[in-house]
């Protein structure tokens, strides 16, 4: 190219260029769009309930709706909750019946919630309905709620419903109606004795979620207790008892405080951490 001449093809790329950085100035902004990062708490859901979504309703994910795993497209069927599927989540806007749409499985977002008490400030999945139903406890947090009729969209926190259990021994005779709480020793599976073993330092004070007014439960009752948002919960029994000798200790305040004094257990046997972990049940 000649010396002080510029061809077509520079000229238009010059001009385009010139062009972008005047639109840039005009929006205050010299710099790039910033690219908005994937949100990994949403996949898309086709609606298949039925009839058409609301925004703020749930869905319960059934089956994968792609033959290939990528990580940009994660679709599932999306289906009326019956609460046998692990995956939900809250629709972000309208989806019409059989459409395809984004859905939130964690973190905060508007939500249609059916008030049984205006006073519950959680609420949960109910078999058959995709509304959520307002509890005393839950896996999903009510964080802003504007009041008026039972079904009311409210600004809501979806939290990891994931269970966190443990298998426990009563301390003292629980007595529904009468006690505010059980006293449970704590116990965790080690390899190395073939047996559980108690944790050491804590008591867990637990609500009861079933037993019926007046109904007993006796001192070394094998139980199976679970950290269930924000208390722990008994959850499940065995008629089994056990003869270990009580200890006076205070209650974890959370599982990660139980779970560190899992790990200092761990370290006091012979052989490796690993030999300490979670009770399975079905290893019992």
């Amino acid at each position: 190219m000649d010396a002080g001449r510029i061809n077509g093809d520079v000229y238009d790329d010059i001009y385009d260029v010139v062009n972008d950085y005047k639109r840039r100035r005009q929006l205050g902004n010299q710099k790039p769009p910033p690219h908005t990062p994937r949100n990994y708490s949403k996949v898309k859901v086709k609606n298949v309930t039925g009839g058409d979504l609301r925004r703020g309703e749930i869905v319960e994910f059934t089956d994968f709706l792609l033959t290939e795993l990528e990580q940009d497209y994660l679709w599932f069927e999306g289906s009326t909750p019956d609460l046998t599927k692990v995956g939900w989540g809250i629709t972000l806007k309208p989806i019409p019946s059989t459409e395809i749409d984004e859905v939130l499985c964690l973190g905060v977002c508007i939500a249609y919630v059916n008030f049984t008490d205006d006073n519950h400030k959680f609420a949960r999945r109910v078999a058959g309905s995709n509304v959520l139903k307002s509890d005393d406890r839950g896996s999903v947090k009510i964080l802003q709620d504007s009041g008026g009729v039972s079904e009311r969209e409210c600004v809501v926190h979806i939290l990891d419903d994931t269970p966190m259990w443990y298998l426990g021994i009563t301390r003292s005779k629980f007595t529904q109606g009468i006690d505010s709480y059980f006293q449970i020793d704590v116990y965790v599976w080690n390899d190395a004795s073939v047996k559980f073993t108690k944790v050491p330092g804590f008591v867990i004070r637990a609500v009861d979620w079933f037993l019926n007014n007046g109904e007993v439960v006796e001192k070394d009752t094998k139980v199976c207790v679970d950290w269930y948002i924000n208390e722990w919960v008994v959850t499940g029994m065995y008629c089994s008892a056990t003869d270990d000798p009580a200890v006076t200790t205070a209650s974890p305040q959370s599982p990660g405080e139980l779970e560190a004094a899992i790990a200092t257990l761990a370290a006091e046997y012979s052989a490796s951490s690993k030999n300490v972990g979670p009770p399975h049940l079905h290893d019992y």
